[in-house]
């Protein structure tokens, strides 16, 4: 073993100690799948490469957007036409929202038809309920982003969607909106 590989050894055993990241780690990687892997189970897998690279896109992306109704178009199309591999940047992250719901409702439905959100998991099917919402309110809001005539339409009707809650409808929308009227708030 080489000088460096013996010095990652000793740097990972030193962590690992005070962590029991090794622990961690075989405990989520070394779980049993009963019927063995199988082509089925990659939903989950996908879905957790596309939110990667949704995060990396989203970071590179935010260097150039300006989040102003003034300005959000226009920085959009900045990225698109000025920024180096702005438009495939763009595009990755669009294309990877979509596929992104795709996976994701692939993967609950593979989750529930399978009956993995039975005993001993029905906590896990509740946490994955509420990132679905999580996430449905991501894809909502990036689309709302480039400030077109798309995205105000859209928030007029999510916005109208929200006021017809019972009760708190007209203060949901009021919070969602930032005041009165659609503005940079919003």
């Amino acid at each position: 073993m080489s000088w460096i590989g013996a010095k990652k050894e000793a740097l990972f055993n030193w962590i690992d100690e005070r962590t029991a990241i090794s622990t961690l780690w075989s405990s989520l990687m070394d779980e049993e799948i009963p019927g063995g892997a199988r082509w089925e189970y990659v939903f989950g897998s996908g879905l957790l490469f596309v939110f990667a690279t949704q995060v990396l896109t989203g970071i590179l992306l935010l260097f150039y957007y300006v989040p102003s109704t003034d300005h959000a178009h226009t920085s959009v199309a900045y990225i698109q036409k000025e920024v180096f591999l702005g438009s495939y940047i763009r595009g990755f992250h669009y294309y990877g929202a979509n596929t992104m719901l795709i996976l994701l409702v692939l993967h609950f439905l593979q989750t529930f038809l399978w009956g993995a959100y039975k005993k001993k998991r029905e906590l896990l099917w509740i946490v994955g309920l509420l990132l679905f919402l999580l996430i449905l309110g991501f894809l909502f809001t990036g689309y709302l982003l480039p400030w077109d005539q798309k995205a105000y339409f859209g928030t007029k009707v999510g916005l109208g969607v929200m006021s017809g809650v019972p009760v708190v409808g007209s203060l949901l929308e009021r919070i969602l909106m930032g005041g009165s009227s659609l503005s940079t708030l919003t």
